[in-house]
């Protein structure tokens, strides 16, 4: 007979704990939804205020961009030479502890060179760590690992128009 009130009292209590996590995952799913939109947009200001002031990006065979203002000057340089077309960006794994998320997300679509024309297939894979504060989910860390190395993407000396 004991067990009962014991079960409803720890249900009370993890309730809240869950809700809140559920919350929280929504939110992390509108950043992404964020983070997006403003990448297609070409939208400098909207995508760094997604980061927190001291982020870090990694991008292959690049230094890491360390601050907003760096990953801001790459976004300029990123959306002066190419468009990017996602069919798809989906999170394929979520671990949220507290305040950090960790998220593992894939990218499929296309890139098209502006001054060529040239499209070529996205296929990135990111691993991505974020901390919720007063202005909800923010970028720390963002890793991208592409593979799409067959179309030298990430090695190439862009022209710009």
């Amino acid at each position: 007979m004991r067990l009962i009130p014991t079960l409803v009292l720890l249900f009370a209590m993890l309730s809240p704990a869950t809700a809140q996590d559920d919350a929280r995952e929504q939110d992390l799913k509108s950043f992404f939804d964020s983070l997006l939109e403003a990448a297609e947009a070409g939208d400098r200001q909207d995508y760094t205020d997604l980061f927190l002031p001291d982020a870090a990006m990694f991008l292959p065979h690049r230094p890491p961009l360390l601050g907003r203002e760096q990953i801001g000057d790459w976004f300029d340089d990123f959306r002066d030479t190419v468009v990017l077309v996602a069919d798809s960006y989906d999170q394929e794994q979520i671990n949220i502890v507290g305040d950090i998320a960790m998220v593992r997300s894939r990218a499929i679509g296309h890139y098209l060179v502006k001054s060529t024309g040239e499209q070529i297939p996205l296929n990135q894979k990111y691993l991505d760590v974020l901390r919720y504060g007063d202005d909800g989910w923010q970028m720390a860390y963002h890793v991208a690992n592409s593979s799409s190395f067959d179309s030298g993407l990430w090695e190439r000396d862009w022209e710009t128009k």
